[in-house]
């Protein structure tokens, strides 16, 4: 975010020779680190090069008041600032700024005193730096350096036009009296820097202003009596004695940095209670819970950097005006792909990377991002620290594990768990921890990383495959070293090119795992995990077991899948799932597809609450079970389940049915059932021999094998629409006249259709082109539309 000009600046360092050596000396050292140059003048030295500096950092300590050279560099310095603007800053070096008293009269002349006196009172004014007991050096001289330099190189608000416009027109857009408008977006994001840059713009137009920046901090270490005298002139007694008239004549802006008590916020609003029409409240917070509580109902929501503002931000802060920025293009890309337009976190890296060698600049990269620095983790810890211990789970389930996941699919796995993710998701949304976009679960990359810091602390969730591989691996050399298993509720490995013999044992003592997924991203010729010597138990706990190309026969015969809410055993070596009967309550989702030893899922019939079968190409199924006491099953896939012959009665409400490249031959006439509204696969159709019963809407077009539908029975008398346009083998369609409902007919292409035996009365468009009718009965008045083009005979009219 610089202006990307820099030069290189000089700072006179103005000290009592007894620093010189030492704390001053270090300061001028990093301050040289960072491309500028130092100067000191000792206490003999010419004072016409304190002119050449840039700025001037004064230590004071407690030798001072007594060097008269001293006290006359520090009139020269204040002098400079006054008539060049020159940059000063002040630090307090073992001693308090309320420690400068009155200078000894013995050190000087009566004017020469009072000019120290007044530049000793200035001095106190400026915003200082101080010593601090738990402090140390090296701590003082970073927050000085980093002082003088972002000073020295103000950095231009990369982006701010844009979004300062679009709140601009936010706030035109509210009606006429005292406007409330929130600022929300993730930490790091700019809500700061935007409130601060519109405050600035606009505060000189109101009557009464203040911008309260980290306004909890502030409200809690002052309290709002404080807070009102600071930013109002009046302590909350004198503002209850003004009358309410003079004070409702003030047009006040009101903005509060940071917020996430409301509580706090909204007692600080009703102290300021002079709003009059006109009147602005600007509250930033990374919290919507915020703005309700506190009744705002616009919130602009500050979007991240763009690709191309985000280059430029990042290589300003990185590389200045350094001739290396094409070298280091494919660098700063990946850095801007990581960071995500989050402008803190660009400028956090590229001034960690600056003045680099080239060499360095990768693996310093990798450094940062393989440990979350302190500053990024500081970011999100109030925001983690605020949930309870439900949305914490679900925080770091997904930081860890679902990034990227169907919410559908995430929703399910954690209710499983007892997490309530309808509510604790939508508070992760409203604390910009989570987004949910196209029905997707997505997280930052810089939360997910801060996320799984968090577990590195306790490894309770594993995604490592070095980790996950000697916890699992059948080697007794490494089991006196294995991980403690206690802790671990989660396990997701990625078997590409890995090969590991699982020991029997693997999974017996990791009592608390709720999720196991183990897959391959990409397979190789030896890659996955084997079960030489089988495999003893899996977790009752489980609500996840996703194991791509499991190589046993059936599960163990101690797993007890009572709390199981997902199977996914795809492309597995199965014959079956289990010996014997097992509970299924929480069972929802079950897909197997490319099993293709499987032979018999039986087992399934208990599971009362199953949603979604997958089967597809599970070649030696022979038979699929009746399900018809499934009444949750929503999708059946059996796709290339060549041996099935027969399909069952099935759940009512189906929604999704696929049986292309299945051997079936006959199907239920139950199973297309109209006010199901059934997706049904393109063959499908061609299997049906009768005419289901039906609600408003029929469509059996090209319904190839329909030979007759059944007679004019009363569940049809609710039909508005019926389709049966080339059923090719339809002879013959029963007397209608009572169907009062139907005002469309579709006979178009039935070339074997002669014979029909009575219209409905109602009926509005009748289509006959194609069809082989040789007599007709009477047409109804109510026609409006007739198609009898190609047809043999004409209808009665």
């Amino acid at each position: 975010m610089e202006d990307g000009t820099k030069t290189t600046p000089t700072v006179y360092i103005n000290c009592v020779d007894t620093l010189q050596y030492s704390f001053a000396s270090h300061l001028s050292m990093e301050l040289r680190r960072k491309g500028i140059s130092t100067i000191f003048v000792n206490s003999n030295g010419a004072l016409d090069v304190i002119e050449e500096a840039s700025a001037s950092v004064i230590i004071f300590s407690k030798d001072c008041l007594s060097s008269a050279s001293y006290l006359d560099k520090l009139v020269t310095v204040l002098q400079w600032q006054r008539e060049k603007k020159m940059l000063v800053v002040p630090v307090f070096y073992g001693i308090s700024p309320s420690d400068i008293v009155v200078v000894p009269e013995e050190h000087g002349s009566d004017d020469r005193i009072r000019e120290w006196s007044s530049a000793l009172k200035e001095l106190r004014k400026l915003p200082p730096h101080q010593s601090r007991e738990g402090c140390d050096d090296s701590e003082l001289v970073d927050e000085i350096v980093k002082t003088v330099y972002e000073k020295l190189f103000p950095t231009k608000k990369i982006g701010i036009n844009s979004r300062l416009l679009e709140f601009e027109n936010l706030v035109s857009k509210q009606p006429w009296g005292i406007r409330r408008i929130g600022m929300w977006g993730m930490p790091g994001i700019g809500k700061t820097t935007l409130a601060k840059t519109v405050f600035d713009q606009i505060s000189r137009s109101y009557e009464a202003s203040c911008f309260i920046k980290h306004f909890d901090e502030a409200f809690h270490e002052k309290g709002i009596h404080s807070l009102l005298e600071e930013h109002f002139g009046k302590t909350l007694k004198e503002l209850r004695r003004i009358p309410s008239d003079k004070l409702n004549e003030k047009r006040t802006l009101v903005v509060l940095d940071d917020v996430q008590n409301a509580s706090a916020a909204e007692s600080f609003l009703r102290g300021v209670h002079w709003f009059s029409p006109g009147s602005l409240i600007i509250i930033t917070s990374r919290d919507k819970q915020v703005y309700r509580h506190c009744q705002i109902n616009h919130v602009y929501e500050v979007q991240s950097l763009n690709e191309k503002e985000s280059l430029q931000l990042f290589s300003q802060c990185a590389f200045g005006n350094d001739t290396r920025y094409q070298e280091l293009l494919e660098l700063s890309m990946e850095v801007i792909d990581y960071a995500s337009g989050n402008p803190f976190a660009l400028s956090y890296y590229g001034k960690e990377l600056q003045g680099k060698k080239l060499s360095d600049t990768k693996i310093t990269f990798l450094e940062l991002k393989r440990r979350t620095q302190d500053k990024i983790h500081d970011l999100f810890r109030r925001s983690y620290d605020a949930l309870n211990d439900k949305e914490k789970n679900i925080f770091l389930d997904i930081a860890c594990f679902f990034k990227g996941e169907d919410v559908d699919y995430v929703m399910h796995l954690l209710e499983g768990c007892g997490f309530l993710p309808h509510v604790g998701i939508d508070v992760l949304v409203e604390k910009a921890l989570v987004t949910i976009s196209d029905k997707r679960v997505n997280m930052h990359n810089l939360i997910q990383d801060f996320g799984r810091e968090i577990i590195s602390e306790r490894l309770s969730r594993l995604w490592e495959p070095w980790s996950i591989k000697s916890l699992l691996e059948d080697d007794e050399f490494k089991e006196e070293r294995a991980l403690d298993t206690e802790d671990i509720e989660g396990i997701y490995l990625d078997t590409s090119n890995l090969l590991v013999d699982v020991k029997p044992t693997a999974f017996n003592n990791i009592f608390g795992l709720r999720l196991l997924k183990i897959y391959g991203s990409s397979y190789g010729k030896d890659s996955g995990l084997r079960l030489p010597k089988g495999l003893e138990s899996l977790p009752k706990e489980l609500r996840l077991l996703h194991w791509e190309n499991y190589p046993l026969k059936s599960l163990p015969r101690d797993f007890d899948p009572c709390h199981l809410v997902q199977l996914n055993l795809s492309y597995s070596q199965l014959h079956k799932l289990w010996e014997g009967t097992k509970n299924l309550k929480m069972l929802k989702v079950v897909r197997l597809c490319h099993s293709q030893q499987l032979t018999d899922i039986s087992d399934l019939c208990t599971a009362k609450d199953l949603e979604v079968l997958d089967l597809r190409g599970c070649t030696q199924l022979q038979r699929f079970p009746a399900m018809g006491q499934l009444r949750h099953l929503r999708v059946v896939n059996l796709s290339g389940c060549t041996g099935i012959r027969s399909f069952p009665e099935v759940s009512p409400n189906i929604k999704e049915l696929y049986l292309q490249g299945t051997g079936i031959r006959d199907l239920p006439v139950s199973t297309v059932t109209l006010s199901r509204q059934v997706k049904l696969n393109r063959d499908l159709p061609n299997l049906l021999k009768e005419f289901p019963e039906v609600s408003d809407v029929l469509n059996h077009e090209r319904l190839t094998s329909l030979i007759k539908p059944v007679s004019a029975q009363p569940h049809l008398g609710k039909l508005v629409r019926l389709n049966m346009k080339d059923c090719v083998h339809l002879t013959s369609l029963p007397d209608m006249a009572d169907l009062e409902s139907l005002q469309v007919l579709d006979l178009s292409g039935c070339s074997k259709l002669s014979v029909i035996q009575g219209f409905p009365r109602n009926l509005k468009e009748l289509y006959l082109a194609g069809t082989s009718i040789k007599e007709s009965p009477q047409l109804p008045l109510s026609i409006e539309i007739l198609n009898v083009h190609g047809c043999v005979s004409r209808a009665a009219s």
